[in-house]
């Protein structure tokens, strides 16, 4: 279980899938990273990829992002985030797709949809940082963040993907990079 940290929905607990095939975001880093996107998050459209229990989607509709998009390819990851939205009555305001994640982001490309925020935990030693970044590119404007949650033991690089590290901090054994668009100048 995880209670949520800011807005209007703070202090309300919010279930994890079982397991530790998910790695929650703790409740320290989703306050840090929150405190780092305050004046991006209000009325921003956020993709969640990885989501898992929805927690970072949940946490910005909670500070006033309009609309939330998750995607995860586990069936019990899916389950515990469409009954958090459920919980909180926030199912016209989110779209929750089990599917694999880039076909979810091709297909969200192919819909010409845009994302002001995009959040990415993937498993950390399966390598998806890279490509996961590469497919949300087509989904970002240029004034657009992706916060990417990762081992702080393997810190990713600088500039990849077409993006360019914006801030990075580090919360023990987790490391939370932000990235913007790279201007094509």
């Amino acid at each position: 279980m995880l209670r949520i940290a800011g807005g209007q929905f703070r202090g309300r607990i919010i279930q994890t899938p079982e397991g530790d095939k998910t790695r929650p975001t703790s409740g320290m880093v989703r306050e840090a990273v929150f405190s780092m996107l305050q004046r991006e998050i209000p009325g921003a459209n956020v993709l969640d990829v990885f989501c898992g229990s929805g927690a970072m989607t949940i946490e910005a509709m909670s500070r006033g992002a309009r609309h939330g998009v998750m995607i995860d390819f586990a069936a019990p990851a899916v389950t515990v985030a469409r009954n958090n939205v459920k919980m909180l009555s926030l199912e016209d305001k989110t779209e929750i797709y089990q599917n694999d994640y880039a076909r979810a982001l091709q297909l969200l490309a192919k819909a010409e949809r845009t994302f002001d925020v995009v959040f990415m935990d993937p498993p950390y030693a399966l390598g998806y940082y890279e490509r996961a970044l590469m497919l949300c590119v087509p989904l970002m404007s240029e004034s657009s963040l992706a916060v990417l949650e990762h081992d702080s033991a393997n810190p990713l690089p600088e500039r990849f993907s077409g993006c360019v590290l914006y801030k990075r901090k580090q919360y023990g054994k987790r490391a939370i990079s932000v990235y913007r668009k790279e201007s094509e100048q």
